[in-house]
């Protein structure tokens, strides 16, 4: 593998948990061409690197924790080998800055996950073409982060254009386009539109549930999704049971530890004290609370999410 080899010559440092490229090796990467043959060997770099990069990355950075010490190891080389990218599309590149986008929004720096998804969309067009599956899913998770940020005008019609090219290219009823319809769905409710968003995650769900079975984890998100759409709506009582049903699929699923279950615990709370029932929301704010701390550490976003939940049942317990 491109990183053993790199390894056996001391060029950077391997272990089960941490991949440390040394700063000589580093400095041959990002080192800029002087002349011809000075710029084939930095294309070869660079190359490598890539290799090496993608050789390294664990699966799922958006949701296997396990993975993520090595992740953190890997994301200042991903940003500095991006800087010093060449101008040719390469959807390597695309796949890398995607994959490290994803795991920069499951760690909450969605500032630094915008700027990589933008390029990664940008190099996957160049170099696919405008209709490639792998192009609607750069323009979905870009999409994502513009909505994260506040902006879901802007986010609004990347996901639009993603779940039309997936669509077109997967037909109606595969599990790429609920995702892509959830997408659509959660920028109609930030955009203060739950109506329509309602039918998406309606569709959403039901394709889920028929493509990957009824108890595998993207259900649960789904779930989950569609139980805030209908709070949106004013429909209390009916979020109830598709949150308890979401929260015991995440937790079969992924362990009574994992950060979707924190999301889980929190929906469910949020939805008991609407119903004017804290005493019943406190142990669930609680444990989401212990969960997303542990797993995502004390200043991850969803952590302040959690405390400020958190703080509201107390507050609703009191009456204060």
């Amino acid at each position: 593998m491109p990183q053993d080899l790199l390894a056996s010559h001391s060029m950077i440092d391997l272990t089960d948990e941490v991949v440390a490229m040394h700063r000589l090796t580093r400095a041959a990467v990002l080192s800029q061409a002087q002349d011809t043959i000075e710029g084939h060997a930095h294309s070869a770099a660079r190359d490598l690197a890539l290799d090496w990069l993608q050789a390294s990355m664990p699966d799922a950075p958006d949701s296997d924790v396990t993975g993520w010490p090595v992740w953190r190891s890997l994301v200042v080389h991903v940003e500095a080998i991006t800087a010093t990218a060449s101008s040719r599309p390469s959807e390597q590149l695309s796949k890398v800055l995607n994959e490290t986008g994803l795991f920069l929004i499951a760690q909450g720096e969605y500032q630094r996950a915008n700027a990589l998804l933008t390029a990664a969309a940008s190099i996957a067009e160049a170099a696919l073409g405008p209709d490639h599956l792998d192009v609607a899913i750069r323009l979905r998770y870009l999409g994502g982060t513009h909505r994260t940020l506040g902006r879901p005008a802007q986010a609004l019609p990347l996901e639009r254009r993603a779940l039309a090219i997936t669509e077109a290219a997967l037909g109606p009823d595969h599990h790429e386009v609920a995702i892509g319809l959830a997408h659509v769905a959660a920028t109609y409710r930030a955009l203060g539109r739950p109506a329509e968003a309602l039918p998406f995650e309606q569709r959403a769900v039901a394709i889920a549930e028929a493509a990957l079975g009824p108890d595998h984890p993207s259900v649960a998100l789904g779930l989950g999704n569609l139980a805030v759409t209908l709070r949106a709506l004013g429909r209390w009582t009916e979020t109830l049971p598709l949150e308890r049903r979401a929260l015991v699929i995440a937790e079969a699923a992924l362990g009574p530890d994992h950060p979707d279950v924190a999301t889980g615990l929190g929906n469910l709370a949020v939805t008991h004290r609407g119903l004017g029932r804290p005493v019943r929301a406190l142990p669930l704010e609680q444990r989401a609370l212990a969960i997303a701390e542990a797993a995502l550490g004390p200043n991850h976003p969803d952590v302040a999410t959690r405390l400020g939940n958190l703080a509201a049942t107390h507050r609703a317990r009191t009456g204060g």
